[in-house]
Order: structure tokens, then C-alpha cells, then sequence
């Protein structure tokens, strides 16, 4: 094998590697009845996988979970639960880049309505 032929070779092995995308965002927690996690599809194309899972922090139990499959851009995959009064915190996992998912976590205890962004 030649030198050249290696080099085309490894950077060939290096965009198929690097085209993985990949991306887990997470938001902070707090106590409510009632949840809703929301994720958004920004980005310049679709999303092959978007998954929103809302976790209780104490436990690590995933208490509410929804999959979404080819999220078209400016598109959302959401799930909304109502509980038991738990601590819980918004996790979004993406096929796609970070940078192309905007999330925003949702809780109601009460009369009283917290919103945060995911990050």
C-alpha cells in the first residue's frame, strides 16, 4: 500500500467516524405534579431519532418517555406527565448535533409553573 493510498484511506475511516452525531442534553430538576419536556428540531434537516425522557433525580427512574423518528425541521417530540409529586429533571437524546435541538422543561406543582431551558 503506498503512502498515498493510506492517507486517502484513514481520512475516509475519519469522516465515516466523525459523521456520528450523537447528543444527550439534560436540564435541572425540580419537584412538581406535573411534567412536560419538549425538544425541537432546529436544525438545517431532519432528525432520524429524537427522544424525550422525563427522570426522577432521586431514583434515576425514567417516569415518562416518548420516541420520535424523523423529526422534520421546526418539529417537535414532547412528553407531558402528571404524577405523584416527584423531583425530576428533562433528558433529551438526539441521532443529530446538540446545536440543532432546543428543549424546554416544563413543571406544575400547584399554582405554580417552573420553565427551564435544556442544555
Amino acid at each position: 500500500m503506498t503512502l498515498r493510498s493510506l492517507l486517502i484511506a484513514t481520512a475516509s475511516l475519519l469522516t465515516v467516524v466523525s459523521g456520528s452525531h450523537a447528543s444527550t442534553l439534560a436540564s435541572g430538576s425540580f419537584q412538581a405534579d406535573t411534567f412536560i419536556c419538549r425538544a425541537v428540531n432546529v436544525g438545517p434537516g431532519p432528525v432520524s431519532a429524537l427522544t424525550v425522557d422525563i427522570v426522577n433525580s432521586g431514583t434515576g427512574t425514567v417516569i415518562g418517555t416518548h420516541s420520535c423518528p424523523k423529526v422534520a425541521v421546526d418539529h417537535e417530540c414532547s412528553e407531558a406527565i402528571g404524577t405523584a409529586t416527584e423531583i425530576a429533571f428533562c433528558r433529551i437524546t438526539s441521532s443529530g448535533p446538540a446545536s440543532h435541538i432546543r428543549g424546554t422543561f416544563i413543571g406544575v406543582l400547584g399554582t405554580t409553573t417552573q420553565v427551564t431551558d435544556v442544555r
